[in-house]
């Protein structure tokens, strides 16, 4: 058994309000919807480190600093890690049609990472491997700080400086604090407000295309209020979908009264072609995936969902 002294970044990642969450809902749901953002994390953290354990709430992983000479890259991952896990939480905020507690709360979960460089031996007990040292005992105390006391923050990256020195990445903006812990002293970290990065990315990318710059345009009317019609576009069974070779905006106009809506879809096909070649390609492309098809489904699903409510409604008159 090699039980080397090895030197490396130790990373945690640590879903906040899992505890509160936990407690106010199903058990069932829950652990199905904490077990696909467990995953979300996994998946962005393998591409760089090796995954120790999963400690309940948060991933534990770790990578050799041989493996990692350009010390950016770890904040990129962190940084693209918080953004994977919102992206979920807000796609499955949107597409769930569940009226159950686990389902509610989603929007109360949150990402925290905590990173440190130091020593570590892998100890294998029995077939299993688990790291240990004193610096795997830090990385862990560090989920013990005063961040949203001093902040506010609810989501961040911390970082000792510790790792930062390693990384020879200092960020600008990070918030300066030193924690202290019992038998371990004191340790200056530098933390960075994961939201706010959120925020900035997210509208960086958003994308208006305008009828006049799009590549095709399609418009439609339903029978229902904007917000209902937004829910229907994003329930999972209304087979609607984005597409990779497109940059696509939908604009949902109420029309007069407040209980109709006006669909606008424009899109911007992506494919390196000429517009002679690339407008009749997306039709197609289009036609193939059955686009038209699918807004009709919606609107079929939203009028019996009308018929059922309108139903309900009349029924305990009828027994009357």
């Amino acid at each position: 058994m090699d039980t080397k002294t090895q030197h490396g970044y130790l990373v945690l990642a640590d879903i906040s309000g899992y505890t509160a969450y936990l407690a106010g809902v199903e058990l069932d749901h829950a652990h199905e919807i904490l077990s696909d953002l467990l995953e979300a994390i996994v998946g962005r953290f393998k591409a760089l480190l090796t995954i120790s354990k999963l400690e309940g709430d948060a991933v534990f992983a770790y990578t050799p600093e041989a493996k990692l000479p350009r010390g950016e890259t770890l904040l990129e991952l962190l940084e693209s890690t918080y953004i994977a896990f919102r992206d979920q939480v807000e796609a499955v905020r949107r597409r769930t049609t569940c009226q159950c507690n686990a389902c509610r709360a989603i929007p109360t979960l949150d990402l925290k990472f905590f990173a440190h460089h130091g020593d570590y031996i892998i100890q294998d007990v029995a077939g299993v491997k688990e790291l240990v040292g004193t610096d795997v005992n830090l990385a862990h105390r560090l989920m013990k700080n005063h961040i949203a006391e001093t902040t506010g923050w609810h989501a961040y990256a911390l970082l000792t400086e510790k790792a930062l020195e390693h990384m020879q990445v200092w960020p600008e903006g990070a918030h300066e604090q030193t924690e202290n812990y019992e038998h371990l002293g004191e340790v200056k970290t530098r933390s960075l407000n994961l939201h706010a990065r959120y925020k900035d990315i997210t509208e960086a990318r958003r994308v208006f295309i305008t009828r006049e710059e799009a590549d095709f345009v399609h418009t439609q009317d339903f029978a229902t209020p904007p917000h209902v019609v937004w829910d229907w576009m994003n329930d999972p069974r209304s087979g609607c979908c984005g597409a990779t070779l497109m940059i696509m905006t939908y604009q949902l106009e109420p029309l007069p009264g407040g209980n109709a809506t006006r669909f606008h879809w424009h899109l911007i096909g992506k494919m390196p072609l000429p517009k002679l070649l690339l407008r009749p390609m997306l039709k197609f492309m289009l036609k193939s995936f059955g686009f038209q098809k699918r807004l009709e489904k919606v609107s079929g699903l939203i009028q019996e969902d009308l018929a059922r409510q309108r139903a309900a409604e009349a029924t305990p008159e009828a027994v009357n």
